[in-house]
């Protein structure tokens, strides 16, 4: 697992992301103040999300894990949606890369039945 870095309170921005396979993503992160979130565009290949919203969860790209061995997590302290402009920069929400064993980590402990 690993923080990604670098995020600021501008309400546009690109970064280029080193997968864990050695390949690169771009994320795109834009804020849009009257739906008081964050969202975010990943493209790597031929995979391409668009227009997502980032929330507090283990796994956003969850569903897309037939499709990419990686995934990405909202972390914030209190469990709630980033929803501030100012949330990435302050350090009040993470985004954070999970490898593919991050991937199988949360599939096991939040997504696995023990019936």
């Amino acid at each position: 697992m690993k923080v990604l870095t670098g995020i600021t309170d501008s309400p546009s921005q690109q970064s280029l992301i080193a997968l864990p396979d050695g390949s690169s993503a771009t994320l795109v992160l834009k804020f849009v103040p009257n739906q008081m979130g964050w969202f975010f565009d990943l493209s790597s290949g031929d995979f391409l999300v668009t227009g997502q919203r980032l929330v507090t969860f283990p796994n956003i790209l969850r569903q897309y894990r037939n499709q990419i061995t990686y995934g990405l997590a909202v972390y914030t302290p209190d469990g709630l949606d980033p929803l501030q402009q100012t949330d990435f920069a302050s350090g009040y929400a993470s985004l954070l890369l999970l490898e593919p064993g991050d991937v199988a980590l949360v599939e096991a402990n939040h997504f696995t039945r023990n019936d």
